[in-house]
């Protein structure tokens, strides 16, 4: 079967892709159709991603912004309007590599099932026509995904919508960067990490103790100590302020604390 190459799309105002996105022509008519069951295109994975390596041709500010971009914890796809996927962020890529609630097939974004597909290319045609539109994906609850899907016009003055960009929420409270961050900003112990983590699982205090093999009135001396550390009121209070750090992933290879 013939594969063609597209031509480099803009993800923001001067970022581009370095490598161009693969496709099946005679397949895009089928675009939300239900994934075979195959495993997922590596060579489609690989391709989606903004290179930031040096070797594209970004300006100094659209460098700036893949990096940014990047860095998201929230996935972000860039899709043309028959879901075709023009560039993703890491996060994003995580999630086509889990093959749960968002999939990609032969470079084309699908949800997991035909009822969700269909839930998916309505979204697809709102952003087209300029609707902002917010979904769910996903069969069970540990694997559902939120998505919002937002047009992205050509220019401020364009009538015409070009593109859409897929939103999908976080899959925890907090990445592990900015809870280590937020550990060393607070002075937490190890133990005390430990625990704040459980506690953003919504575990309680008896499941905490049993996963870390200590007693439940440990686990509560450790939750006091959390609270008065980071001057929280309740446990509540506290996971907010962790729900509420911001949503960056980092690069566990490169990031290091200061």
């Amino acid at each position: 079967m013939t594969r063609t190459r597209h031509r480099k799309f803009s993800v923001l105002q001067g970022i581009r892709s370095t490598s161009a996105t693969s496709q099946r022509a005679s397949q895009l008519s089928n675009a939300w159709a239900v994934g075979r069951g195959d495993d997922v295109d590596q060579q489609d994975l690989s391709s989606i991603g903004i290179h930031v390596d040096g070797r594209g041709s970004l300006s100094r500010d659209g460098f700036a912004l893949a990096l940014i971009f990047n860095e998201l914890a929230h996935g972000v796809v860039l899709a043309a309007g028959d879901g075709r996927v023009i560039s993703a962020n890491p996060a994003a890529i995580e999630e086509f590599r889990k093959q749960k609630a968002l999939l990609l097939r032969d470079g084309v974004v699908c949800g997991p099932d035909s009822r969700q597909g269909a839930k998916l290319s309505q979204a697809l045609r709102s952003a087209r026509e300029g609707k902002r539109t917010l979904i769910t994906l996903g069969n069970r609850e540990p694997e559902r995904l939120i998505v919002l899907a937002i047009p992205v016009p050509r220019s401020s003055t364009a009538r015409t919508v070009d593109c859409v960009a897929l939103f999908l929420s976080r899959g925890s409270v907090c990445e592990n960067l900015m809870l280590a961050s937020f550990a060393c900003a607070h002075r937490l112990t190890y133990m005390e990490v430990e625990v704040l983590t459980m506690l953003c699982q919504d575990l309680t205090g008896p499941q905490i103790a049993s996963r870390l093999n200590i007693q439940v009135s440990t686990v509560r001396t450790h939750i006091r100590s959390l609270c008065c550390k980071t001057r929280s009121s309740s446990v509540r209070a506290l996971v907010s302020t962790i729900a509420m750090l911001p949503p960056l992933r980092g690069r566990a290879a490169v990031d290091k604390l200061q």
